[in-house]
């Protein structure tokens, strides 16, 4: 649990108060007035991660995708890569 980094800046996190662990980097705009347990940290990098690892899924798939066929497969994976990249931009 020492080793934990925010999921954003990659910086390691403040973990002088175990129940109100921090991002203190002042850069990290994301994590900005963010508190929480190790639990909820750790949730937090790890679904992040989980993410990361289906949207680059998903932009393989979509590649591989012969892009002028209008297949079910095809259209699934553009509408979720461009719903999981709308919520992205939000922040």
């Amino acid at each position: 649990m020492s080793d934990m980094k925010c999921p954003f800046c990659q910086q390691e996190l403040d973990q002088s108060n175990p129940q109100s662990i921090e991002c203190r980097n002042d850069s990290c705009k994301k994590t900005y007035f963010m508190y929480g347990s190790a639990e909820l940290w750790q949730e937090l990098i790890r679904t992040k991660k989980q993410l990361g690892i289906v949207t680059k899924a998903l932009e393989e798939i979509w590649s591989a995708c012969d892009h002028t066929d209008d297949t079910w497969t095809g259209s699934v994976v553009k509408h979720t890569i461009e719903q999981i990249t709308a919520l992205e931009q939000k922040d």
